[in-house]
């Protein structure tokens, strides 16, 4: 772990053992979109710390690294290569005495850049370098693909407080930048809170410390007020869900603020710890547990603790100095091992995407191929469990339904979507795109694992890549079942009676020609698929947020019920070219000629 503080390198080795399969299926859980309890039993899963450390940066390195925001293109390459070296030079030195037990290296990489508003995020230290200096896999790069579903790609650490510290009701972390990590409705929600140490650090140095030692510096200075109500209105604090802060916005908005206040040092530092720890106990009171613990550097300053201790409403845990101050690297450590496995170890709850993920780059060196294929989690299981792990990773949450193939692609077309698939069509402008949600009960839950374990045996008999008349028989088999199905109108049918589905269909219209142009829909008993053309500046994940958050209050009033309406994922392809254009109009029309709208005028 390479930290925004710039306190340096922690290194950390560390085991992670379960004894009971349900824990490994807890992990499969993260990919069912149907799944209401986020929570585990945090004595299923494990971990033992043999060894930590933490390495200063050398100085002309720290230097390098506290200046790359400014660095040129060709210069930030550079030091990308020339970090993931220093960092491939420190893990050998740290494991020179257990090298042979090491299965696995997880590195975080030291961010330059986060902005998901504009779909990027940059952690430098290159992962080929640490692979080929170390001889181990290893798992880099863990922010940008949940970026790219339109997440925050940040707070990550959230499914290790889960897993791994779940008898805590509430997970704070001061590093650079406060987080905080909580279970609410059985999901696991997070963000960013406050800056914490990147400030405190930054004020330090300019009395020639590397920081505040237990906040003495901080104690001795007093609160202004005007300054701590400018830093306590500033607009991030009244952001509501999911949120994350970068040094960016540190640098351009909230350092500015302390260098107009002309306020000594220790004032600023005064008043600065009152603001972080009336933000944080704003968040903690209202994420509502009454166990909080408290890990990362921040943990150490006894004056900011005593702060927060004040003003939180429940009990505040300070742990041992390994779970303070390696935590983080610590649960890295976990989500490289969940890479690694292909299991989910990013949460949509938590960052906003548009459903979990398995995030990581993996470099391989070419000796490093045996160990990699030893490393699976089900080694963890005690030998007389036998949990179903065999399809872990190949879907992104719902295992059941994410190998579905809409049936009105060409099959040869299939592969080509396949690829195209990847690219980030949901921040395309002006792009034709088909969308589809289904109700909460509208699969059958139990037949859908039929259908899992019939398509996984015929999988095995039929080997990719398939031949056009295999690319048929899958589709015949098992992707056109599930249009059956819903079309049979499994489940309640929320949908069927006229008042839900005009709310609906008033939903689609409300901004139509303003936010986007709609071409077509039809809303079925339990299932709605809609074809339209996003204008400029429009993002489709907000467009199906804004349209299922509504629908679905309105629903629930209409019934006089409350709980889940819409499936927590919704489908989504980009149209290709109009031969895919006009299948899909076919398609929305085959549904039910009567209750489809089809715009008059609708060939591209």
């Amino acid at each position: 772990m390479s930290g925004t503080s710039l306190d340096g390198l922690d290194l950390a080795y560390c085991v992670f053992k379960t004894g009971n399969a349900d824990s490994v299926n807890k992990l499969n859980d993260f990919k069912k979109e149907d799944r209401q309890d986020s929570t585990t039993d945090d004595k299923n899963w494990s971990y033992e710390v043999r060894k930590a450390t933490t390495k200063p940066y050398p100085e002309a390195l720290k230097q390098k690294l506290a200046q790359a925001m400014t660095l040129s293109g060709y210069e930030l390459a550079l030091l990308h290569n020339e970090l993931g070296r220093y960092i491939g030079m420190q893990v050998n030195e740290f494991m020179a005495d257990f090298a042979e037990e090491v299965e696995l290296i997880a590195s975080h990489g030291h961010t330059v850049f986060h902005r998901p508003d504009l779909g990027m995020t940059l952690q430098i230290g290159s992962g080929a370098d640490i692979a080929a200096s170390c001889g181990k896999p290893t798992v880099c790069d863990f922010r940008t693909l949940d970026v790219t579903l339109g997440g925050q790609g940040a707070p990550l650490v959230p499914i290790g407080d889960e897993l791994l510290f779940g008898q805590y009701d509430i997970c704070l972390n001061l590093g650079g930048i406060s987080n905080l990590s909580y279970c609410e409705n059985g999901q696991r929600k997070a963000y960013d809170i406050s800056p914490c140490n990147i400030v405190l650090n930054q004020l330090a140095r300019q009395m020639g410390k590397e920081y505040d030692a237990d906040g003495i510096i901080a104690k001795n200075g007093r609160i202004n007020m005007p300054l701590l109500e400018k830093l306590n209105q500033l607009e991030y604090y009244q952001q509501t869900g999911t949120k994350s802060l970068g040094r960016e916005w540190i640098d351009t908005t909230f350092f500015p603020i302390l260098e107009q206040c002309q306020l000594s040092i220790p004032d600023q530092m005064r008043t600065v710890c009152e603001h972080i720890a009336f933000q944080i106990a704003e968040a903690c009171n209202s994420a509502g547990g009454k166990t909080l613990l408290i890990t990362g550097g921040g943990a150490h300053n006894t004056f900011l603790i005593d702060l927060i201790r004040q003003k939180f409403h429940g009990q505040v845990i300070i742990p041992d100095d390994n779970t303070i101050d390696f935590k983080e690297a610590i649960i890295f450590a976990f989500l490289g091992m969940l890479r690694a496995n292909g299991l989910p170890n990013c949460l949509a709850s938590v960052t906003g995407a548009r459903h979990n993920s398995c995030g990581g780059a993996i470099y391989i060196a070419s000796d490093c191929v045996p160990q990699l294929q030893k490393l699976n989690v089900s080694d963890c299981v005690s030998q007389s469990q036998e949990p179903n792990v065999s399809d872990c990773g190949t879907q992104s949450q719902n295992t059941e339904q994410d190998n579905y193939i809409y049936p009105y692609f060409d099959l040869q077309d299939v592969e080509h979507l396949h690829q195209a698939s990847k690219l980030p069509h949901w921040h395309q402008n002006n792009k034709y795109v088909f969308i589809t949600f289904r109700l909460f009960d509208s699969i059958p839950q139990k037949k859908l694992k039929e259908l899992r374990e019939e398509k996984d045996h015929w999988m095995k008999l039929h080997p990719k890549p398939w031949n056009e008349e295999e690319r048929k028989e899958y589709i015949k088999r098992f992707a056109s079942k599930i249009d059956k199905w819903l079309d049979n109108g499994y489940g309640k049918c929320l949908l069927k009676r006229p008042e839900n589905r005009k709310i609906v269909e008033d939903a689609l219209f409300y901004y139509n020609r303003t936010k986007y142009h709609l071409k077509a829909y039809v809303v079925m008993p339990n299932h709605v698929h809609i074809l339209l053309q996003l204008f400029e500046n429009q993002e489709m994940e907000a467009f199906v947020k804004s349209i299922k958050s509504y629908t679905a209050k309105k629903i629930n009033q209409t019934e006089h019920r409350t709980g889940k309406v819409w499936q927590t994922e919704s489908y989504d392809h980009l149209v290709r070219n109009e031969d895919n254009y006009k299948h899909i109009l076919k398609y929305i029309q085959a549904n039910d000629k009567d209750l489809a709208w089809i715009e008059d005028d609708c060939i591209p």
